[in-house]
């Protein structure tokens, strides 16, 4: 059995609990949280950085997870690989920038590049070649991270998208885009069974 969550289109067209944002170095106290895109870069000295989450509580607990994935739609693809991380702190998408996670918080490092920001490890990869709509499949640990999730094993704070140094910026559909059926997309395949 499959679940989706997509602002506006599913689970149901109520649904409204996909956040995003991004962060710029290049202006570091400005809020993204209402673009209708998303923005990562490795550039020195214009750094960008996307936040994004979805409430998937309504996914019974017992279930177990056999695979995750993401749907976004991006613009300026160059072939290069963006990564994607656990946050590890709970950034308000109204209010985040590049120096504070919420209004009076600061994250460990700008750019929510500390230990304390988001994950060591890698969930998954995204390298596209032409602008459109990837699938990013989350491996093992990120499959794992949404199972916590589920469980409440570990806080749902979401994804950090990131590009290595000097990587090229590009554009991802976000879930204040007009266009419904760009919007971020989770998918989150668990057992019928729970077993």
């Amino acid at each position: 059995m499959s679940v989706s969550f997509q602002d506006g289109v599913s689970p149901n067209k109520k649904y409204s609990g996909n956040k995003d944002a991004y962060i710029s170095q290049g202006a570091p106290t400005t809020n993204f949280g209402n673009a209708s895109d998303v923005k990562i870069s490795g550039l020195s000295g214009s750094e960008q950085v996307a936040l994004i989450r979805w409430d998937i509580t309504n996914v019974p607990v017992g279930k177990n997870v056999a695979s995750g994935s993401i749907e976004i739609d991006v613009n300026g693809a160059n072939g290069q690989t963006y990564q994607i991380y656990q946050a590890l702190r709970n950034w308000d998408d109204s209010q985040v920038t590049w120096v504070q996670v919420s209004q009076g918080v600061n994250w460990q490092s700008p750019g929510a590049s500390g230990a304390q920001d988001r994950g060591s490890v890698v969930l998954g990869t995204l390298a596209p070649t032409a602008n459109g709509t990837y699938v990013i499949n989350l491996n093992g640990y990120g499959i794992k991270l949404v199972q916590d999730w589920i469980r409440k094993a570990a806080p749902n704070y979401g994804f950090v998208l990131v590009a290595s140094p000097n990587t090229n910026s590009i554009s991802l559909a976000s879930s204040d885009q007009s266009t419904l059926s760009l919007r971020p997309k989770l998918v989150v395949k668990v057992s019928a069974s729970g077993k």
